[in-house]
């Protein structure tokens, strides 16, 4: 079944997101600067997660810096976020956060898990996940396990 795992944020200015991530005591960690070749051309951008660790409830970051669209692309995106919403043991840590990166989106308290509903050219569709959690002493083992997992189709 499809759920839902990590989201991002896009920024204009990457450098700038990090310096008030890292004042907000949310550092940005394995940052990527990528370059790659797509059937529509060149895709460039930089991305992190929004740490310490990883929590699917805490977001990653994202600057484009080329995006090609496809052929047949209007501007406009076939589907629309509906809904978006976070719980987490943790909520209170997590709006802080937020608050810090100006959004007006706001965790509640409960269980990890990330939930959206999208408004689709078919209908509206909606997707929730557990939340995951790598952080701390033994969060390689867990990513490990679960790359396993995947890859072995379970």
């Amino acid at each position: 079944t499809p759920a839902p795992v990590f989201w991002h944020l896009a920024t204009g200015d990457f450098d700038r997101f990090c310096a008030v991530a890292k004042a907000a005591g949310s550092p940005v960690e394995r940052v990527e600067r990528l370059d790659n070749a797509t059937p529509h051309g060149r895709c460039t951008y930089t991305h992190g997660i929004v740490g310490p660790g990883f929590r699917t409830t805490r977001p990653c970051v994202v600057q484009w810096i080329a995006r090609p669209d496809p052929p047949g692309f209007r501007g406009e995106p076939e589907c629309r976020v509906v809904d978006f919403s976070l719980t987490s043991p943790r909520a209170s840590d997590l709006n802080r956060t937020f608050a810090a990166f100006a959004l007006e989106l706001r965790a509640t308290e409960g269980p990890e898990c990330l939930s959206i509903r999208l408004d689709t050219p078919n209908g509206e569709i909606g997707f929730t996940g557990p939340g995951l959690v790598l952080e701390g002493f033994g969060a390689l083992s867990r990513y490990l396990r679960l790359r396993l997992l995947h890859a072995a189709g379970g």
